[in-house]
């Protein structure tokens, strides 16, 4: 899971800065956004893995509704 996120920072760099240059953006611009979108990436999977697989998804969907079948 490690390489995951050690993965995901670079590969979505390289997305966003493709992106942001197809768009239209400048090389400048396009370098930096794509660079703090790319730091983020990892932090941003690992807290979503931490929520997804903890009690915290099982208070979540404790709080919805349900429908019944009537």
């Amino acid at each position: 899971m490690v390489a995951v996120y050690l993965l995901s920072g670079p590969l979505v760099f390289a997305l966003c800065f493709v992106a942001f240059l197809l768009r239209g953006a400048g090389l400048g611009e396009a370098a930096i956004s794509s660079i703090l979108i790319g730091c983020l990436a990892p932090v941003l999977l690992a807290c979503l893995h931490v929520a997804f697989n903890s009690k915290l998804r099982l208070k979540i969907i404790n709080k919805l509704p349900v429908k019944s079948r009537n």
